[in-house]
């Protein structure tokens, strides 16, 4: 990523609620790309989710979050979609015990760093990924996503 790079974040809802405000939304895909992209976050209901899920991975059922990058060869930006279920993610924070502001912003830094090429898949990648969660959140006064009440 080029240093001094602008970010461009757009922020859409499938309706009349808004799980996070854009502001919130905005400041979270800032500071897990400090250095700029282009991010769209869209929060969705469940069937638009459950249709995505099963269109882009071919399994069955809404999940929490997909994230879509989107490969920048030439100019090396961060281009990408995050797609978060919000009733998926509230369901998954009441049973996890954390707020669910705390827990959509977890998933919002963590689909960023998904489009940042972060992944975890491996022990290794999964600590580094996890470590700048936590730095980011921690900025926004969440505490570590990772620890179980």
């Amino acid at each position: 990523m080029k240093k001094g790079t602008s970010l461009s974040v757009s922020v859409q809802y499938a309706d009349d609620s808004e799980p996070q405000p854009r502001s919130r939304v905005r400041s979270l895909v800032r500071a897990a790309l400090p250095d700029g992209g282009e991010v769209v976050v869209r929060f969705v209901r469940q069937t638009e989710m459950a249709t995505l899920n099963h269109q882009t991975r071919g399994k069955t059922g809404a999940t929490n979050i997909l994230s879509f990058a989107y490969p920048s060869v030439a100019d090396n930006i961060v281009r990408g979609d995050i797609v978060i279920c919000p009733q998926i993610a509230t369901r998954d924070a009441v049973q996890y015990q954390k707020p669910p502001a705390h827990h959509l912003a977890h998933l919002i830094v963590h689909g960023v760093l998904h489009l940042a090429g972060y992944r975890h898949d491996t022990a290794t990648t999964a600590a580094k990924m996890e470590a700048a969660e936590r730095t980011i959140l921690q900025r926004f006064n969440i505490a570590d996503p990772y620890l179980l009440p």
